[in-house]
């Protein structure tokens, strides 16, 4: 079902809804966390691990958004585009 999507116009429908639970759950905190999947990478052809960042609602106990970056950073939060207004912590690892 998900491969008769069209990707563009899911993105829009669910960044408007992830939208939408932010303007009803004003003390919502969003806590960002950043993840490196192993056996992503491939020395062979050159390929990086693949790391993701996600944003997760504490109140609704769901992922917000996730995205790709290029690289593993610390400042994992200047990578995001905001998902919502709520606060956003960060955890140290």
């Amino acid at each position: 079902m998900f491969a008769r999507l069209d990707p563009v116009a899911f993105q829009t429908c669910f960044r408007a809804w992830v939208h939408a639970l932010g303007q009803h759950l004003p003390d919502d905190v969003v806590a960002i966390d950043g993840k490196t999947l192993r056996r992503t990478h491939d020395a062979a052809i050159a390929r990086s691990p693949l790391h993701l960042v996600s944003a997760w609602s504490t109140v609704q106990g769901l992922v917000l958004g996730q995205l790709e970056i290029d690289a593993k950073t610390a400042n994992i939060l200047s990578t995001l585009t905001p998902i919502t207004q709520a606060p956003a912590p960060t955890d140290a690892t």
